[in-house]
């Protein structure tokens, strides 16, 4: 049916575009293989004609769903094909422009075609790394004149916007009553006018503003002069303000117009103590704003759990009540100001953060003790004081929690045996610069191999220990991990003066069978043979990490390529951070690559003087 010669000798004249066209209508068969070739010999028909025809062939819909697995370049490809394309394209290919990314070296900026498919149907832009303001206001203006008048979200990533007055001005004209989302990331100002940015957008529901690293920006509310204006801010549920900012007088006037704020952040990971340490502002708080879900206050380090804790947050439940709290303190802001609202919200609260800012210090064991946390789900302690009674009695007021993080300092005790006993739901256990203690008063536990063969015998869901420098991590501790069987993700930073021996530790290893291991990071110095060899044997390993945080990482050469080549089929990924290899003369890639088969290996050190060894099986 399909004569080939026909259209190698005819075909010849047709541009590919509608070459392409012509032979996808005839392998559809939406128009008879003979009126094609009629066409084709016909020279009085236009290369326009013969595009024409793929288009008209199929109804609307089908030709948006033929462009929907195209991308803008191949849009503005088509549209070279004919004047007939050019008009019609932009019409077919809408949602394919739906979001633009503009950059100053953006090779669209002057294209007439790309002129041609922008405008009321753009829902999102983003100016990335714009290191001129004028560059970046003329985008903004382009797109004013070419109808983007409609955009619902606005992203600007390492953009520079030193001139806020000229900035509102060009964003005033740009930005409309359907824009709902504002993001600045990685932000270069000095002077930054929050209250007239979110004043810009009636119906904006989430602002976000992170300044880059290298600059501190003063927070300001109104650019120009004369009072605030009285705007209420009805439809913000988040506001991100990752810096320091004055409360009383740039934050509590816009939070007084934000009745229905579902997730407030301020302070930053660099921000440092703010004006207002009172706790009064916190009692205020949720009567301008009572649907308040989610707060993070000077959150400094703990920023880092915000992405993991979003990711279970439901911003569409319907839920009354202070879910996620994050806090860090800061002089004269700590538990005695903090600690009401805490306790007041326990019932609801399901992550929990708490941290502290340099030499600040306070006492929190009151605060813990009173907080009763039953729908508790996540538990963050960094840095700051509490006695070892006051952990235990918080632990166990809170028999939902999932994940109990606490990283302390030479002074922080816990008794282990109580709080493992007391979370029954536990699944992640991370500790760091913990004093550990086993003795229950009401059992016979004594020690760390009594207190998990218990926990294994009652059905224990611990998927993920990380234990770092934590004090007596002893023969026995190793050891004991090992009958934790649903364990998955085991982290180990041994202390720079270890309590194991190289025996107990070998021991660790070929124990560490009985377990669902899939992947182990170990801090160490020195990992012996005997060590090597049983980690590469475990039936479940999928990645194994090493590294020695103080010195370089010793591993005997000879025995990390018998281990490497007897590993077992699951092992796929191994690195080796700071490698220096015993036994040999040869670098330690050049050893590898030599004497270790089926894996892919390279140094992703970019010092001369140390290896970062990374090897991946080459099958995947």
């Amino acid at each position: 049916m399909h004569d080939r010669s026909f259209r190698r000798s005819q075909m010849f004249r047709l541009t590919p575009w509608a070459q392409l066209s012509l032979q996808a209508l005839s392998f559809l068969n939406l128009i008879p293989l003979q009126n094609i070739q009629n066409m084709v010999a016909d020279p009085t028909i236009s290369n326009d004609r013969h595009a024409g025809l793929f288009l008209d062939a199929f109804p609307f819909e089908i030709a948006v769903k033929i462009f929907s697995f195209t991308n803008q370049r191949d849009c503005l490809s088509c549209m070279a094909v004919c004047r007939r394309w050019y008009f019609t394209v932009p019409l077919y290919s809408r949602d394919v422009w739906a979001e633009l990314r503009l950059s100053e070296s953006n090779v669209h900026k002057n294209n007439r075609r790309w002129e041609q498919c922008v405008g009321k149907h753009v829902k999102t832009v983003e100016f990335d790394h714009f290191a001129t303001e004028q560059k970046l206001h003329r985008a903004m203006e382009r797109l004013t004149n070419y109808g983007c008048t409609r955009i619902q979200c606005f992203r600007f990533n390492h953009c520079v916007t030193q001139d806020q007055a000229k900035f509102l001005a060009s964003f005033k004209r740009l930005a409309s009553y359907s824009t709902t989302r504002l993001e600045f990331i990685n932000h270069s100002v000095n002077h930054f006018g929050l209250f007239s940015i979110l004043s810009t957008c009636p119906q904006l529901h989430h602002f976000s503003f992170t300044p880059s690293e290298y600059h501190k920006p003063q927070i300001s509310n109104y650019i120009g002069s004369g009072a605030l204006p009285h705007i209420l801010f009805k439809n913000l549920a988040s506001l991100y303000i990752d810096t320091e900012i004055d409360i009383q007088i740039h934050l509590i006037p816009i939070l007084r117009r934000c009745p229905n704020l579902r997730h407030l952040a301020y302070g930053g990971r660099n921000g440092g103590p703010f004006p207002d340490s009172s706790g009064e502002f916190l009692d205020k708080l949720f009567s301008w704003c009572p649907n308040l879900a989610y707060l993070e206050t000077n959150p400094g380090c703990l920023m880092s759990y915000r992405d993991a804790w979003k990711d279970h947050f439901d911003p569409h439940n319907d839920g009354t009540g202070l879910r996620t709290f994050i806090a860090r303190g800061a002089v004269g802001y700590g538990p005695y100001q903090i600690g009401p609202c805490l306790i007041r919200n326990a019932h609801t609260l399901e992550f929990l953060g708490l941290g502290k800012y340099f030499h600040c210090n306070g006492d929190w064991s009151s605060t813990l003790r009173e907080f009763h946390g039953t729908r508790l789900r996540s538990l963050i302690l960094r840095g700051i004081y509490y006695n070892k009674s006051a952990i235990t009695t918080m632990l166990s007021q809170c028999p939902v929690l999932e994940e109990l993080v606490l990283i302390g300092n030479d002074q922080t005790r816990l008794n282990i045996t109580k709080a493992l006993k007391s979370l029954p739901r536990l699944k992640l256990l991370s500790l760091g610069d913990v004093h550990l203690d086993y003795v229950d008063g009401d059992d016979m536990i004594s020690g760390p191999v009594q207190l998990f063969q218990h926990l294994e015998s009652r059905g224990t869901g611990i998927t993920e220990i990380r234990l770092q420098s934590v004090y007596d991590m002893t023969d026995d501790l190793l050891l004991a991990l090992t009958y934790l069987s649903p364990l998955k993700h085991l982290t180990l930073d041994f202390a720079p003066d270890p309590s194991h021996s190289d025996s107990g530790l070998c021991q660790f290893a070929d124990m560490l069978r009985r377990t669902a291991v899939e992947s182990l990071e170990l801090v160490i110095r020195r990992l012996p043979k005997d060590a090597l060899l049983s980690l590469a044997s475990l039936p479940h390993l999928r990645n194994l990490e090493a590294s020695c945080s103080i010195d370089s990482l010793w591993i005997n050469a000879e025995a990390l390529a018998k281990a490497l080549n007897r590993r077992t089929a699951s092992l796929k990924r191994v690195l080796l951070k700071d490698l220096m290899l015993a036994g040999t003369d040869d670098e330690a890639i050049d050893f590898l690559q030599r004497e270790v088969c089926g894996y892919s290996i390279t140094n992703q050190s970019k010092s001369e003087y140390f290896c970062d060894i990374l090897l991946q099986t080459i099958n995947g």
